[in-house]
């Protein structure tokens, strides 16, 4: 025989996969979000010193990539 505790454990864990499945899908369209320039507009600025290097791409729909060493 069941005990009634054992069909709350289950309704918790459908409960709980069902919400997981539902963030995954909901977040899946921001992981998908890709930026980029393509080869024909793409320009790097780079700006050296002693104590920095840095190369600067405007990246269209994004904003500024900068990268500094």
């Amino acid at each position: 025989m069941v005990s009634p505790n054992w069909f709350f454990r289950q309704g918790r864990l459908l409960k709980s996969l069902a919400t997981a499945g539902l963030m995954s899908l909901s977040s899946a369209p921001v992981l998908s979000s890709s930026y980029g320039a393509g080869i024909e507009n793409s320009q790097w600025y780079l700006s050296e010193s002693v104590f920095e290097c840095s190369l600067v791409h405007e990246v269209p729909g994004f904003g500024r990539a900068v990268l500094r060493h």
